[in-house]
């Protein structure tokens, strides 16, 4: 893309190293050649190695780099978002910096990014909590046991490509088996209703 309207870089790991390098400091100058003079960009917390590439290139280019902060579960509203891991906390983050910036920038709206998230508007708040992405961190239950219960066989699909991803993923993993095992005795436990 010759002219974008912003630039964002999410978090960095030992990924694709055959064609970015074999350090961080290597995939992340690789990633930076997103940016481009004047074009305003955004990233999440990286690792040191990572960040000094990433401002390095941004300082030459004369490219206004932020950190994202991650984003504040208290302006969901009481909602979830709609991608499951605390992860997504942080790609949720630069997901809203980076529209911020484009609807500023392209004059859809007058207000510029800023760090304070607790307050979102309403599309943003409705774009965070009902997106989806079949795959990823997703629980599937199959549909064709005819054994009479509910639940009888789950997948838990996700993905990874470097150790970083396959990290987060195991977390999810993790958090979602012991949320499902606790739905589950919560729902088998004896009724209190006699009727």
């Amino acid at each position: 893309v010759q002219a974008p309207v912003v630039c964002g870089v999410s978090s960095l790991g030992y990924d694709h190293m055959e064609i970015l390098g074999n350090s961080l400091g290597q995939i992340a100058g690789e990633k930076a050649g997103i940016f481009k003079g004047g074009v305003p960009a955004f990233t999440v917390p990286q690792p040191e190695e990572a960040m000094c590439v990433l401002e390095e290139t941004a300082s030459k280019l004369n490219v206004n780099l932020q950190i994202a902060s991650p984003l504040d579960a208290d302006s969901l509203q009481g909602l979830q978002l709609g991608l499951d891991g605390k992860h997504q906390f942080v790609n949720a983050g630069l997901a809203v910096a980076l529209c911020y910036t484009w609807l500023q920038r392209t004059g859809q709206a007058e207000v510029a990014y800023h760090t304070n998230t607790k307050s979102l508007p309403e599309e943003f708040v409705k774009g965070l909590t009902t997106a989806s992405f079949q795959g990823r961190a997703q629980i599937v239950s199959d549909e064709f046991i005819c054994s009479g219960r509910t639940g009888d066989l789950v997948f838990y699909l996700d993905g990874a490509h470097s150790p970083e991803s396959m990290e987060v993923c195991a977390t999810w993993f993790c958090h979602a088996i012991k949320e499902d095992r606790h739905l589950r005795s919560s729902n088998e436990l004896p009724s209190s209703d006699n009727s």
